[in-house]
This record gives structure tokens, C-alpha cells and sequence, in this order.
């Protein structure tokens, strides 16, 4: 992820209210939502989804392999980071848009 904000938990904070807020869970390389009480917390805590990918998950949405082919994604979606993961066989490890993904080895 771009900053340390992104590998945070989820903090609801100690006011009353309850307002849907957007978190990334660096566990699934995904932003999930959350309640959020209105004050304190973290910065994990963006109001939308797309806020939260932008700045936790760069490799959505643009994030793709050579001739636009989609990298390999886990079960949940994410694109798998072979920073902290190896390829299976078949792909290969290629930095898109400043991560480390898996690319499909082309056949010759």
C-alpha cells in the first residue's frame, strides 16, 4: 500500500453515531466497509470506496499486464502481490503502476 494508514486495523473511535466509512484490510488486499463513530480513529477511514482505493490500492481498476491482459487476483479479487507472495507457474512477477504483480508468461 502507498502509506502506513493503509496497514492499520479498522478503529471505530468512541463517539455514538454509526456512518459507514471505507477501510483497507491489507490482510485481503481489499477496502471494506465499516461503522464509524464520528470521531477519533485512524487514517484508515475514507468516505468511499473509491477514496480508500485510490490512496491503499493503486493497482485497481489500471493495474494491468502487458497488452492489457489482467494480472492474476486472488480469491477475493485483489490482484496477487508477488512482493510477499511467489507466481504459481505459468506467470511471472512484473512491477505494474509501482506494485508487484503476477503476469501471465505468454506462449512464444
Amino acid at each position: 500500500p502507498a502509506s502506513s494508514e493503509c496497514s492499520a486495523a479498522a478503529e471505530e473511535g468512541p463517539c455514538g453515531s454509526s456512518i459507514t466509512r471505507w477501510y483497507y484490510d491489507e490482510n485481503v488486499q481489499l477496502c471494506k466497509p465499516f461503522q464509524y463513530s464520528g470521531c477519533g480513529g485512524n487514517g484508515n477511514n475514507y468516505g468511499s470506496k473509491f477514496a480508500c482505493e485510490r490512496r491503499c490500492a493503486p493497482v485497481f481498476g489500471a493495474g494491468k499486464c502487458l497488452k492489457g491482459v489482467e494480472p492474476l487476483k486472488t480469491i477475493h479479487g485483489a490482484p496477487v502481490n508477488c512482493a510477499k507472495t511467489a507466481c504459481p507457474s505459468g506467470y511471472k512477477c512484473s512491477v505494474v503502476q509501482q506494485i508487484s504483480v503476477c503476469c501471465p508468461i505468454s506462449d512464444p
